[in-house]
């Protein structure tokens, strides 16, 4: 399989590393370390494609939340919500 180029409209997340795709990896050492609630931010268009591939989270066993961005990232911030969290970049 070709590797994307930056103008190409293939997802660099959803791209085979072994047997999975490459943010398959990311989300299982994240939930190892014990973060269940995971927001995956992505432009309009791959967020359709992400969503497919991820599904709600269970099979990783976490959350997933989805939010698009475009020139800006807004984090909502759910009620109740406590202490630090980590970003992680995909790039």
């Amino acid at each position: 399989m070709p590797l994307p180029t930056e103008k190409s409209n293939e997802q660099k997340h959803l791209l085979p590393v072994g047997k999975e795709p490459m943010i398959f990896h990311l989300i299982k050492q994240l939930v190892s370390t014990g973060i269940s609630d995971i927001l995956v931010v992505t432009s309009t268009n791959h967020m359709g494609k992400i969503v497919k591939v991820l599904g709600g989270g269970s099979d990783f066993g976490c959350k997933f939340t989805s939010a698009e961005t475009g020139l800006e990232i807004k984090v909502p911030v759910r009620n109740g919500t406590k202490g630090d969290f980590p970003i992680v970049s995909g790039e």
